[in-house]
């Protein structure tokens, strides 16, 4: 049996086994991955939107606009382009099937479907959002991960910038808006 020492201290040292040691690795990682983890490689689709998105980090997509990204993306996957303008505002955006909602109610977070229904390549449509230290009046991104406390997105149009980033919000953070979370449907 393989034993490590790690000194706290001259007089207390640490020991370990390498079985002590490896089945409190695997602990940790069930902890840590939440059961509803998805990945983009269950669906061939999404992991095209995914990786079409990470293939252009830091160039320019299309004309720039955060919308555009989501646009190519799905282009490039080959699913439906955005389905309407208009809905439920005049200046929202339709991505495909809507998954998810999620918006700030006076009483908290109000939610109309399940995080586990929402996998990476899902394109996010943010309304008059604010969170603790980001806001979007209008903005469309590409979920790259999502659990019950954060979003991980990849985007452009963000700062100023208009080139692809990833970036992340803080879903248990929002204070006002919604946002509405599109399943991208095949041509």
């Amino acid at each position: 049996m393989t034993k490590i020492a790690i000194a706290k201290n001259k007089e207390r040292p640490y020991t370990f086994t390498m079985k002590r040691i490896l089945s409190s690795l695997l602990a940790l990682s069930v902890i840590m991955v939440p059961a509803f983890a998805q990945t983009a490689d269950d669906d061939p689709l999404l992991a095209k939107i995914v990786d079409f998105a990470k293939a252009n980090m830091g160039k320019t997509v299309g004309n720039g606009e955060c919308a555009g990204l989501a646009a190519q993306a799905l282009k490039a996957a080959g699913a439906k382009p955005r389905a309407r303008v208009g809905y439920p505002a005049a200046n929202d955006y339709v991505w495909g099937e809507e998954v998810l909602l999620i918006e700030a109610a006076p009483d908290g977070v109000k939610m109309t479907g399940t995080f586990e229904d929402v996998k990476p390549g899902y394109i996010v449509q943010f309304s008059n959002v604010k969170f603790q230290r980001a806001h979007f009046a209008h903005h469309t991104a590409i979920v790259e991960s999502i659990n019950r406390k954060r979003l991980g997105l990849l985007q452009q149009h963000i700062g100023g910038h208009r080139f692809v980033v990833e970036g992340a919000v803080r879903i248990d953070k929002l204070a006002s808006g919604w946002m509405r979370f599109y399943r991208p449907l095949p041509l």
